[in-house]
């Protein structure tokens, strides 16, 4: 029963944690991995037996111990009927070592000592946390965008909040690069994120041809006093008694005339000039706008993550807090006294040469090392930045709040984003049709700017129109996988940092990113994200699973398991799709029959709902 300093979890691990060796990969893995965990239990609870006369306290202590693991093996884990007999024999007896030691102990001190042990596991736990969030802010490389101020750990959640304000100030200041990208128009954001000449230039960025009207006037003067001139040369200004000086007069039109057409002529030439010029000096402008649009998105994104990590470390302190104060406070107080000692050693190896919160927050930060840094600004790949930016266009163009821009802000984050992830989520910015489940590392139709092109079409101007944006279209909503069509019914979503317990009812989809412990039902898709931990059964129409599921899954389509998911638990479904590294560990019933037991499972739940 150790704290895992790089998940912050005493006796078990976070999905994912690279410290869980024994997360099962098979069946054989799994019952040898059970096997030797019951085996570990007897041992530890012959040692409980062993103290129980001369030392209760110890034999209470291991019996806590052993209980604990037993709750890591359910007789579910246990293949055979002797093996389940075997474990519910072992925890009978573990039952009842606790209870003598209690006896010999006393009622009073034995409940308190169970008390503290629970209390101290919790609070390492929490406190394990908080280290480890302050660690990854304070550890996290920003030099390529900014540092972080060197501060005590404990004020890590200010120096974050005071950055991420000076980030803004500083974003502030280039808000007008929105509207000169959408007058370049969506066709030229594949040339914006490769810092290449555009496209297509628009036309009110080339100068107008100037000189067109001089070089008329002067014509037409020209050919009105060609006109006097011949005119007062003939018989008829004679007969009319017209003066002499009338020619002359219309020999001085003229000669204004070629004149001002000449002008006009030199005005046409320069004007062709620069418009034959404009379009490198345009496509340098370009070029320079690249760079500072796509420095403005690099200082969004590390400003998402700035602020992601704030969050995380703002909560995690604040859950510390709440369960360590108020009428806590003078137990945790008594933990990290000498007096607590052996109830903290059974969870962490503590050196009390130093306070026990720095000793945790320095073994955290030796357990996790440097954890990020940010891709270097010069090194972004081009098809990352062509995503990135449409992300960022599409957030602000449509009024979308951070409806993709957030998920990719990790593309700039060293490791931060596998090619499969940046695979399934550069898919939202795609067109329905684009389903394909590949993970590469772009997909082709992910590449087209046909999306962002329709999208951003509609918005113009994007900036200055007062009216509310138009709902999200089709080709731009999110989807949660690539190998599944959207949802059409709105989405009930479950965040990363949500914890509950009890059962949920949905009638349309739901995605959980989050902890969730109690019976699920939903007409429509259940996505459990790749990090979330789902307790309990689920009776479905579709269900997509890329974490951990404990439970039944009852499905009436159809049920996928992305290479990332662990699900313990019976499938029942008309369909199955699983990929390549999935982990199952319960009995599959595919085909009609399973179909209609699932839509038996769903009216029984609907009729349970409405009684």
């Amino acid at each position: 029963m150790r704290l895992c300093l790089r998940c912050a979890q005493v006796g078990q691990h976070e999905v994912g944690c690279p410290d869980d060796t024994d997360a099962a990969a098979d069946a054989r893995t799994k019952s040898a991995r059970v096997g030797s965990g019951l085996t570990l239990v007897k041992a530890i609870l012959s040692e409980a037996e062993g103290w129980g006369a001369t030392a209760p306290r110890e034999a209470l202590r291991l019996a806590w111990v052993a209980e604990r693991m037993l709750e890591r093996y359910p007789a579910t884990d246990f293949a055979t009927f002797d093996a389940r007999r075997s474990r519910n024999d072992v925890a009978n007896a573990v039952a009842k070592v606790r209870e003598r030691a209690a006896e010999r102990l006393g009622d009073a001190e034995a409940a308190g000592f169970l008390e503290d042990m629970e209390f101290g596991r919790r609070a390492l736990e929490l406190f394990a946390e908080v280290a480890r969030r302050r660690h990854e802010a304070v550890s996290f490389d920003l030099s390529e965008f900014v540092q972080l101020p060197p501060s005590d750990r404990r004020e890590v959640g200010e120096a974050l909040k005071e950055l991420c304000q000076e980030v803004e100030k500083s974003l502030s200041a280039s808000t007008g690069l929105e509207e000169v990208v959408a007058a370049w128009g969506p066709e030229n954001v594949a040339a914006l994120a490769a810092g290449t000449d555009p496209v297509a230039i628009p036309p009110d960025r080339l100068p107008p041809l100037r000189g067109r009207k001089t070089l008329l006037s002067g014509i037409v003067l020209a050919v009105l006093g060609l006109a006097v001139v011949g005119t007062a040369w003939t018989p008829v200004p004679d007969a009319l008694g017209v003066p002499p000086r009338f020619a002359w007069a219309g020999v001085g039109l003229a000669l204004v005339g070629l004149l001002v057409a000449r002008a006009g002529g030199g005005l046409l030439r320069e004007s062709g000039k620069r418009r034959r010029a404009a379009p490198l000096e345009q496509a340098a402008a370009f070029r320079d706008l690249s760079v500072q649009y796509r420095q403005r998105v690099y200082m969004s994104a590390a400003l998402r993550i700035l602020r992601r990590k704030a969050t995380l470390v703002e909560k995690a302190e604040d859950a510390f807090r709440k369960f360590t104060g108020g009428n806590s406070a003078a137990r945790w107080k008594r933990l990290y006294s000498p007096e607590g000692k052996d109830v903290v050693r059974m969870f962490f190896d503590w050196d009390d040469r130093r306070p026990l919160k720095d000793a945790v927050s320095l073994a955290v930060a030796q357990a996790i090392g440097p954890k990020e840094r940010l891709r270097p600004f010069d090194e972004m790949a081009t098809d990352g930045w062509e995503v990135l930016l449409k992300a960022f266009l599409l957030d602000i163009f449509a009024g979308d709040e951070a409806r993709f821009f957030d998920g990719l802000a990790l593309l700039i984050v060293e490791g931060g984003l596998p090619d499969d992830e940046l695979h399934s989520r550069a898919m939202r910015l795609s067109p329905p049709e684009a389903t394909d489940p590949d993970p590469v590392r772009l997909d082709a139709a992910a590449r087209s700017p046909s999306a962002i092109e329709r999208s951003l079409a509609e918005l113009s101007p994007p900036i200055s129109r007062p009216e509310p944006p138009p709902p999200p279209r089709s080709e731009v909503q999110p989807r949660p996988t690539a190998s599944l069509p959207r949802e059409a019914t709105r989405e009930t979503v479950i965040n990363a940092d949500a914890s509950f317990k009890g059962d949920f009812s949905s009638e349309g989809a739901m995605r959980i990113e989050g902890k969730v412990e109690g019976k699920i039902n939903a007409k429509g898709k259940l996505t459990v994200g790749k990090g979330a931990q789902v307790t309990g059964e689920a009776v479905v129409a579709q269900a997509v699973v890329e974490g951990a599921l404990k439970g039944n899954i009852t499905a009436s389509e159809r049920v996928e398991l992305a290479p990332s998911a662990r699900v313990t638990g019976d499938i029942r479904a008309p369909r199955l799709v699983v990929g390549e590294g999935a982990v199952l560990q319960g009995n599959v019933a595919i085909g009609i029959e399973a179909s209609a037991m699932a839509s038996l499972s769903a009216d029984r739940r609907k009729g349970d709902h409405s009684a």
